[in-house]
């Protein structure tokens, strides 16, 4: 019989944040920051998860800090002590870390491929492994990449940390680890590279509709926030018609509105974002009923 306990590995700091002048205030639209988490919670499981499945690795978030919108989360991997888990833990000493810059990495090749077509190619003698993009240029990376990039195993995790980013409003999101043995690793994505990071067969779908729901949140200076729009559903909202005071006193409306203008949907029809160009009220009681669809 093999006596187990369990031990940890390396624990790590993780910043997750956001700038930009609608961050300013180190405050965010809670729906992003939960669907943030959950993509970044998602992308560091399911690497996890493939690189070794006896493992077992726990995020808790730490703290949040003001003056842009920073997520502070700890990283530990815990492994039972049995002779194949040891060694796990031999290969992987920092597995946390090492799971980390794996995202980093999948982060920077997307950057790199621009979300075109791309080559994954292995040059010398030291079997070096590079990703080649549509314009030539090549970027190596670690052979575990290789896997995680062909299968796309984190792709819909990443659309979900850069959902939030658009020009002018949050310019860039930023992820960074640290522990006490390392230099950081980080990377920033720019709200120009947000199309990069749009899975393959999302299709966007923009036309002018009408869309049913309840305002629940509105930043005055920018005229965005979110509407709701089914029990478990929300879309983010820029108001671009005229006369916006009379918008701002149509958002403390209590009762379910009626808004017009262009929306964006994806391959499945779902309501992504709306730009505003009018919105009437209703008398009617709008009633939410949990529905099996969430954004």
């Amino acid at each position: 019989m093999v006596l187990s306990q369990t031990i940890m590995a390396s624990p790590i700091r993780i910043t997750l944040s956001y700038d930009g002048p609608e961050v300013a205030t180190g405050t965010m639209p809670i729906e992003e920051v939960v669907e943030a988490l959950q993509g970044f919670s998602q992308a560091y499981g399911h690497i996890a998860t493939e690189l070794s499945p006896n493992v077992t690795h726990q995020l808790r978030v730490s703290a949040i800090k003001t003056g842009s919108f920073d997520l502070f989360i700890i990283a530990a991997a815990y492994i039972a002590q049995n002779p194949d888990q040891l060694k796990a833990l031999e290969t992987h000493g920092h597995a946390a870390r090492f799971v980390f810059d794996l995202i980093v990495q999948i982060v920077r090749a997307k950057k790199h491929t621009k979300g075109k077509p791309y080559q994954i190619q292995i040059k010398g003698d030291n079997n070096t492994v590079v990703v080649i993009n549509a314009e030539g240029a090549e970027l190596q990376i670690p052979a575990e990449l290789v896997s995680l990039l062909k299968n796309k195993v984190i792709d819909t995790d990443l659309n979900k940390i850069v959902d939030p980013l658009q020009s002018g409003r949050i310019d860039s999101a930023k992820i960074r680890a640290t522990d006490d043995e390392h230099p950081p690793i980080e990377e920033t994505i720019a709200a120009s590279d947000r199309d990069y990071f749009r899975p393959e067969a999302e299709q966007i779908i923009l036309q002018e509709a009408e869309i049913v729901g309840r305002l629940i949140s509105l930043n005055k200076d920018y005229n965005r926030g979110i509407l709701r729009i089914d029990a478990d559903k929300t879309v983010p909202y820029r108001f671009v018609g005229g006369r916006p005071e009379r918008f701002h006193a149509d958002f403390s409306y209590k009762g379910p509105v009626k808004v017009k203008g262009i929306v964006r949907f994806d391959g499945h029809l779902n309501p992504t974002e709306i730009e505003i160009h009018s919105v009437e009220r209703l008398q009617s009681e709008l009633n939410f009923t949990p529905s099996s669809g969430r954004r």
